[in-house]
């Protein structure tokens, strides 16, 4: 009397292709986890960055608010500072001086206390990946760009 041992081998393997089957699906489940998981931190990070950035921009304003105001575009990865009157007339009036070729040393001081200094520390301040722009008070192009506490843009140069 011979017994057939077929059947359990069939039922093993289908437990085993079953099994093998789970690991698969619980395999590319853990992989879209991790990858929302890393998606999630930098949403994080980012909304962290961006009060950080905001939260030194207040104090930041505080100081040079007789002159001006700093506001972060973080859309578009980057800190505009508009300037107010008095410093508005005077940079105004240093890039008019720059245009008929008068620049005069209290047009370069300006320039330096209300563009060039702020400018270049509030990008130290925020790192690399945020840009620092001026524009001119009336005409509305950029006059000064700074990155990483570098000046890429001056018009005063």
């Amino acid at each position: 009397m011979l017994v057939s041992c077929s059947g359990k081998n069939d039922t093993a393997k289908q437990v085993e292709n079953g099994a093998k089957e789970r690991i698969s699906e619980l395999e590319k489940e853990n992989k879209e986890l991790q990858k929302r998981v890393k998606k999630a931190e930098a949403e994080l990070v980012e909304m962290q960055s961006k009060r950080s950035v905001e939260k030194y921009l207040d104090d930041f304003n505080k100081t040079i608010k007789d002159f001006g105001k700093a506001i972060y575009e973080s859309d578009k990865k980057t800190i505009r500072i508009k300037l107010d009157n008095p410093a508005a007339t005077d940079i105004n009036g240093a890039l008019e001086n720059l245009k008929d070729g008068k620049v005069t040393d209290k047009d370069r001081e300006n320039w330096k206390k209300y563009v060039l200094d702020p400018a270049v520390e509030i990008s130290k301040k925020v790192g690399g990946e945020i840009t620092v722009i001026v524009k001119a008070p009336i005409k509305d192009n950029v006059i000064l760009e700074v990155k990483g506490g570098q000046v890429t843009k001056n018009e005063m140069k």
